[in-house]
Order: structure tokens, then sequence, then C-alpha cells
């Protein structure tokens, strides 16, 4: 499944599962990202690769929020408002077996 055949935001590392899923408080309170919370849905190595700019400097900060690899992360004032951005982001999390 990909982005042209769906129409889907699809990260090359999701799964058909929900799972794992990451909600974090900003480390510069939604200065960079427009929210307090953020949500992740992947391979906590992966993400990992993720915070080393989102929680860096300002410069790697702005330069990732800017980026095509946010849209894999949901924003919100709140951890739930994160975790229903993120996905509203990728609805193909919602189709997953451990949805319910």
């Amino acid at each position: 499944m990909d982005q042209k055949t769906t129409g889907l935001l699809v990260h090359p590392q999701y799964t058909t599962s929900m799972y794992p899923i990451t909600i974090r408080q900003s480390r510069y309170g939604g200065t960079y990202e427009g929210g307090e919370w953020y949500a992740y849905h992947g391979d906590i190595e992966l993400a990992q690769g993720y915070y080393d700019y989102i929680d860096g400097d300002d410069c790697d900060a702005l330069d990732f929020w800017d980026s095509d690899d946010s849209k894999f992360f949901g924003i919100g004032d709140t951890p739930n408002q994160a975790l229903e951005d993120m996905l509203d982001r990728n609805p193909v999390i919602r189709t997953s077996p451990d949805w319910e």
C-alpha cells in the first residue's frame, strides 16, 4: 500500500498495526510545531533519528518541523489532540486490526 495507490500518507516503515505509538511533550512548547504535544506512529529506532532534530537546537527543530517528515507526526495542545491529529494525517492506522 502506498500513497500513489491509496491517497493516504503512509510512512515506509508502517505496518497495518497501530502500535507502537509515542506521544511526547514538545521541548519548545509548540513554538515550531504548532502544539505542545506530538504523536508518532512507528518503530522507536526510526523515531530516534527524528528526536535528534526535534529535541536538538532551535535550528534543528525548525528544520524538522518544516520538512516533509513532520507530516508523519500529529500535533496538538493535549496528548489526545496530538493522537487524533496523527490519526487524521495517517488514516491507514484506523483500519488496523488493533484499532478496536
